[in-house]
């Protein structure tokens, strides 16, 4: 029987591991990613549907002209969504109901949208960030953290994070 040397097979593992990254990435790359101060109806609808919001309440919190939607539809399907907005009108905005559909995520679709929505922010003079998650949800503190967002306080179920563009 012949040994395999390990050299060998770290070097395929590798291999592989480049072709699904550069597979991985050469496909979002074809994703769009959309930015809008004021939603359609379609949009809206397709928002509502997968937001689980009443239609009414959300047609009317969506049509505000001063939030910022980030968006990727693709084939009528809401694959990921979040809107940054200034909740206290002191220019502190915050990322809220941050979204990908359970059949897309951990497929980097929530990175890129947030990599998009930061150059957008940066030329509409939004210079930092705010946004908060439960203090159980792993899979959001390692994203934020992941794209530079740092912790400044931790309250009963939540964890708060900002970043500076």
């Amino acid at each position: 029987m012949e040994i395999i040397d390990k050299s060998y097979i770290y070097y395929i593992s590798f291999l592989i591991y480049f072709l699904i990254f550069f597979l991985i990435n050469k496909y979002l790359d074809n994703i769009n990613c959309q930015f809008k101060k004021n939603l359609n109806d379609y949009e809206i609808n397709i928002l509502t549907k997968y937001l689980k919001t009443e239609y009414e309440t959300a047609h009317e919190y969506l049509r505000n002209s001063d939030i910022y939607h980030f968006f990727i539809i693709k084939n009528n399907v809401l694959i990921s969504y979040f809107h940054i907005v200034d909740l206290d009108d002191d220019n502190n905005f915050y990322i809220l109901y941050a979204y990908t559909n359970k059949d897309y995520r951990k497929k980097g679709y929530i990175k890129k949208l947030l990599n998009y929505s930061f150059k957008i922010c940066k030329k509409n003079n939004i210079n930092t960030i705010y946004y908060y998650t439960k203090i159980y949800n792993n899979a959001s503190i390692n994203t934020s953290k992941s794209l530079g967002f740092s912790v400044f306080e931790e309250k009963k179920d939540n964890i708060y994070f900002y970043k500076n563009l």
